[in-house]
């Protein structure tokens, strides 16, 4: 579960941002909805121990997030938080397959190819498993970004703004993949978004 409790964060000479208090349970799946600039992916990276909140306290399956600091901090989100960024951040120099393989090394987990390979079919990207990052599109690399999200079989996967530079049938593909691994995978999921051609497929949503 996931409690969010009086966050508010502070940018210089900008008025404070006031988040309202939420819970999510562990099996739900959630949109955040909120114009640009209105303060979505500041929400995603306090929720995500990647931007200390000015005040307030995130709560994620009964651990305190900004009561870790540094190692333990990464090692906890590298377990426990799938995220998929807004661009890929693969690094450049390594394989699909040696991405992944980074994944599983800086959660402190054991090597686990049949996992990545588990993954990879999944996603219908198993092909490009010994490509580089620039030998992919951008549709490629998005898929490599949902597999190293769910690699370590994390309790909830995070997107920020998945959908919204797609056109409609690739937005609805890319929207259904991320319900089909938060399902598979028994994970929670997260998506903000400004894209209001995802609302229908949520239940629970979040407006800021």
């Amino acid at each position: 579960m996931i409690t969010l409790s009086g966050i508010t964060y502070s940018y210089p000479n900008i008025k404070s941002i006031n988040f309202k208090d939420l819970t999510i349970k562990s099996d739900e799946n959630w949109l955040v909805l909120g114009n640009s600039g209105s303060g979505k992916t500041t929400l995603l990276n306090i929720l995500t121990g990647l931007l200390k909140p000015s005040s307030g306290t995130v709560i994620i399956n009964q651990q305190d997030v900004y009561q870790l600091n540094g190692n333990d901090l990464d090692k906890w989100r590298a377990k426990n938080l799938g995220i998929v960024f807004q661009k890929s951040y693969l690094i450049p120099s390594l394989t699909v397959s040696e991405n992944l393989l980074v994944a599983q090394k800086f959660a402190k987990l054991k090597e686990d190819k049949r996992r990545i390979l588990e993954v990879l079919e999944q996603l219908q990207i198993i092909d490009k498993l010994n490509h580089y990052p620039k030998q992919l599109s951008v549709g490629q690399l998005q898929r490599v970004s949902i597999a190293r999200a769910v690699l370590n079989k994390p309790k909830y996967i995070i997107a920020d703004e998945p959908t919204s530079s797609l056109d409609d049938e690739n937005a609805e593909a890319v929207l259904n993949l991320f319900i089909k691994q938060a399902a598979v995978n028994h994970a929670g999921l997260i998506i903000a978004t400004h894209d209001k051609r995802v609302k229908d497929c949520f239940q629970n949503t979040y407006q800021i």
